[in-house]
Parts: structure tokens; sequence; C-alpha cells
């Protein structure tokens, strides 16, 4: 959630930065005070007064070093907080978060896509909604109670075959990526053709478990999988004007 009110994350930085250049400006004056006050203590021996100049300046070395720890703590810790990112998920023009698929019955009983040009399109967006960024972003794809048209075949715009249903078709895939989801940011992963998608006569409902990981942070989601027919099913074009939901 955005920061609201004159309270926000602008703020809140300059509050923090005065307060350590304070600390900073607080601490030199104590030395300079303090120096000044033994240097001028006529009543005391040299001596004495050489070893009162180090106390104040081992007694200010301290201070320094603590608002040293406190600054670097706070940059160590916005350096590596822990990410939160969703996504958006979609097949063809399904609507956002609602997988729907047009098929028609084959022989055996089971449901198969049918070749509309761009209908079994799998579509992931990802949001770095957190103030810090994430890297090493792994996406694994699993469809429980179907199966795609895909092979073993390397990779393709980051993306692989890593499980299948034997005489059946693939069900698993992931999609791997070097580069940072900065903060407050978002990208669209590159689309991927699983050619067809045919229904497993299963006990489970057709699902698609989507889980994202990163380098320390991870999210699984859960999207059910609804087979239509042409006659039954709208214009599901109509569906990309909603604006979607995070998950």
């Amino acid at each position: 959630m955005a920061d609201s009110g004159w309270f926000n994350e602008k703020t809140r930085r300059k509050l923090q930065l005065t307060i350590y250049v304070t600390m900073i400006v607080l601490a030199v004056t104590l030395v300079l005070v303090f120096s000044a006050a033994v240097a001028l203590g006529g009543r005391f021996s040299l001596s004495d007064r050489l070893a009162m100049l180090n106390d104040v300046f081992a007694g200010c070395a301290v201070l320094l070093a603590v608002i040293a720890g406190a600054i670097a703590l706070q940059a160590h810790a916005a350096a590596t907080g822990t990410p939160s990112v969703e996504m958006q998920v979609w097949l063809g023009s399904s609507k956002r978060n609602e997988l729907t698929i047009l098929s028609v019955v084959q022989p055996n009983g089971w449901r198969r896509s049918i070749g509309v040009a761009g209908q079994s399109v799998l579509h992931i967006r990802l949001r770095n909604k957190s103030k810090f960024d994430a890297q090493n972003i792994r996406l694994l794809v699993t469809f429980c109670g179907i199966a795609f048209s895909r092979t073993f075949d390397g990779r393709h715009d980051g993306w692989r075959i890593i499980d299948s249903v034997e005489e059946a078709g693939s069900t698993m895939t992931d999609w791997v990526s070097d580069s940072w989801l900065y903060a407050d940011s978002t990208v669209r992963v590159p689309g991927l053709d699983l050619e067809s998608l045919i229904e497993l006569k299963t006990l489970a409902s057709p699902c698609l478990k989507v889980r994202v990981l990163t380098h320390d942070h991870q999210r699984t989601i859960e999207l059910p999988i609804t087979f239509t027919t042409p006659k039954s099913a709208t214009n599901l074009h109509e569906n990309l004007r909603a604006e979607p939901e995070w998950l």
C-alpha cells in the first residue's frame, strides 16, 4: 500500500537524514566544547588535561561509531529487504486470472482446445509491490488435470519443459531470468505457446499453479481452468478491458 498523507516515504527519509546529521553535528560540537574547556582548565596539570582530552575523544569516537553503525544497519536493511511479487496469469484472450479454454470433445472423451490463434498462449505479468529489488527470478508453472503438447526441446525465451505425462503431453514448465525486478516495477514474461491443451480424466478439477521464486521470497497462486464450447462462450476479447486483479 502506498504511503498517504504528509508522512510519506520521502518525508520519512528526510527525517532520518536530519536525525543522523544532527547527531553527527552534536558529536563534533561536544568534542570542540569539551576540548576547549579542558584546554582552558588552568587548575589542572598538563598530564591531567591530556588524560581528560583523551577521554573526550574516546567518548565522541564511541558516539560516532554508534551513529555509523545505525546508518550501516539501515542501509543494509534497505538493500536486503524482502520483496513482494504479485502475478497476473491468463491464456490467450481469457480474462486475467480466470482461465477459459474453447474446446471440443475427442473420441476418447477428453476435451482439447480448438485451433483459435493465440488461444493457448500462456501469459504472465509480475509486479514487485515492495520497496526492495527482487533478483534471480524463477517461475514454476504446473498444469493439474491437464496437459499441453510441447516437448523437452531446451529453453525458448527463458521457458523450458520440465515434466510430462506419458502419451498425454507436458504438465510442467519453468521460466528463469537473471535480471532484476526492481522495487515498484512491473514486467511481462515472454508468452509461451502451449500449442494445444488437453483435459485429463483425473479426480481433481483442472487448474494452473504458478509459483514465483526470488533469492529470498516465494509466492504461489492456483487458478481454476474452465473448458467451454464455442457455442456457449461469450466474446472473450471483451474481458481484456476489465481492470485485472493482482494475486
